[in-house]
């Protein structure tokens, strides 16, 4: 399974967490897999790229796979990014709920 930890305040999701696998088909033909590594590395790619800032980003792919992207300064499109991640893996739960867990924590 697949679960992905939002870190919130008030305002902005401040990280989030992503590991696991989906195990919802065979390497390489795992659709929920392949959705949520597409969702959230052109996320990863965009804050860098449109929202111009640099987040810390951490990936393991060898313990069970895991993607953490934090976020020390914010602006309209890096909140914007981060919602259209959580929103994009809301829709994938919906449909394939089995294999993604999608968790909400509040830091200050």
């Amino acid at each position: 399974m697949i679960k992905a930890t939002f870190y919130n305040n008030a305002e902005h999701i401040l990280k989030f967490v992503i590991t696991g696998h989906a195990g919802a088909g065979e390497y390489g033909k795992d659709i929920v897999c392949s959705a949520v590594s597409a969702l959230s590395i052109t996320t990863a790619n965009a804050l860098t790229k449109i929202a111009q800032i640099n987040p810390q980003i951490i990936v393991d792919n060898d313990n069970g796979g895991l993607l953490k992207i934090t976020i020390a300064s914010f602006n309209e499109k890096s909140d914007v990014l981060m919602q259209t991640l959580r929103l994009g893996l809301e829709e994938i739960k919906e449909q394939y709920g089995d294999y993604l867990k999608i968790e909400d924590l509040v830091e200050d």
